[in-house]
């Protein structure tokens, strides 16, 4: 896995010379929150061709909404609250 990591950051450094550089300085601003499964074969942003940094991600078992499970409201509260996102996706 680090290898691989080593290799995604060396691809984006060839495909976009800017991308960690521009990262650094700037909060991240997502448009969505996406409430997802665990299921590691579901990557949010390959299934939607998003870009890293466009959702803020929450996983849980069965992608389940309850409103008693207190990180997944923080999750939410945070999103809304602070990042500003303007989309929840379930999915």
């Amino acid at each position: 896995m680090l290898s691989g990591n080593v290799q995604w950051a060396d691809n984006v450094q060839q495909t976009n010379p800017n991308f960690f550089p521009e990262s650094a300085g700037r909060a991240q601003s997502p448009h969505t929150l996406w409430i997802g499964c665990g299921d590691s074969r579901v990557p949010e942003t390959v299934i939607t061709g998003t870009r890293p940094g466009d959702i803020f991600v929450n996983r849980n078992v069965g992608n389940q909404v309850q409103f008693n499970d207190e990180n997944l409201m923080a999750t939410l509260t945070f999103a809304v609250d602070q990042l500003g996102v303007r989309n929840v996706i379930s999915q």
